[in-house]
């Protein structure tokens, strides 16, 4: 099929790619440490695995066994089969798909939850709602696929960002300034680490489980009322952060978080600018 927008988001290289349409994150515990251990275990039991649909079931109900079986959000298929693939095992991936160690070529993608035809047919929300540009921003300052497929479930929370970095720097955020030094990539990153460690984010609501945009999991808008009921010039990207407040001076110092990450990436755009207008 062909990819909405011409940039692929599903596997990128070695030590970035995402599961979260799989449910990969639809776990109680989304750390990288737990979730790294995890899919080596799976990783691990599979590659003992007979290839045949019974033994393969069989593995399926093993891993529902043996692992903690909390859902955040229980509709939310979280699949059996994702584990680590390539060639040193450093990013998420399918087990069952015909490329995977041990599967000589055989696609086993129909005795997934989804199909196989999930994988051929599907693109996640997120190669709609970023931009081309913003896209490739994305695949080329990941830091691992433990942030990538968290940031991939964000992609309206990235979007607004973005944007709104452009309008401060009063030009576009592209991927070739990314490959002229160290500094811009660093802000690009900055700003991930607002969605991915966001203090005011609102307590229950998870990270990186859900982004079909169907409604099951919407955010709501931002109660200011222990704030001061004032407000926030920047409730648009506060709402996607799904923030609440306790007080006036977290929202003081939400405001500042947005800010200062804002300011580098726009201060970081304007200075690449001005090195390439001076050759």
């Amino acid at each position: 099929m062909e990819v909405p927008g011409g940039v692929y988001l599903c596997q990128v290289n070695e030590t970035v790619s995402c599961g979260a349409c799989c449910g990969l994150y639809n776990t109680a515990d989304t750390s990288f440490e737990t979730m790294q251990a995890r899919l080596a275990a799976r990783t691990d039991g599979f590659s003992r695995v007979r290839r045949d649909p019974p033994s393969i079931e069989a593995f399926a109900l093993e891993v529902k066994r043996r692992e903690p079986g909390e859902r955040p959000l229980s509709g939310f298929h979280h699949c059996p089969f994702v584990g680590l693939i390539g060639a040193e095992r450093s990013r998420v991936g399918c087990l069952l798909h015909p490329l995977a160690p041990g599967n000589g070529g055989r696609d086993y993608r129909g005795l997934s939850h989804y199909g196989g035809m999930a994988c051929k047919i599907c693109f996640c929300p997120a190669h709609r709602v970023l931009a081309p540009r913003h896209r490739e921003v994305l695949r080329d300052t990941a830091p691992d696929w433990h942030a990538y497929g968290i940031l991939i479930t964000e992609a309206r929370t990235l979007d607004r960002l973005f944007r709104a970095a452009e309008a401060a720097a009063g030009g576009r955020l592209a991927p070739e300034p990314l490959q002229r030094g160290p500094g811009i990539r660093q802000a690009v990153r900055a700003l991930y680490d607002l969605v991915l460690r966001w203090p005011f984010r609102r307590p229950g609501f998870p990270l990186g489980t859900y982004f079909l945009g169907d409604g099951q999991l919407s955010k709501p808008s931002v109660d200011y009322a222990p704030a001061g009921g004032c407000g926030s010039r920047h409730d648009a990207a506060l709402r996607e952060l799904a923030t609440s407040f306790r007080s006036s001076d977290e929202l003081t110092s939400a405001e500042g978080l947005l800010e200062e990450a804002l300011g580098g990436l726009a201060a970081s755009m304007r200075d690449k600018r001005l090195e390439a207008a001076r050759g």
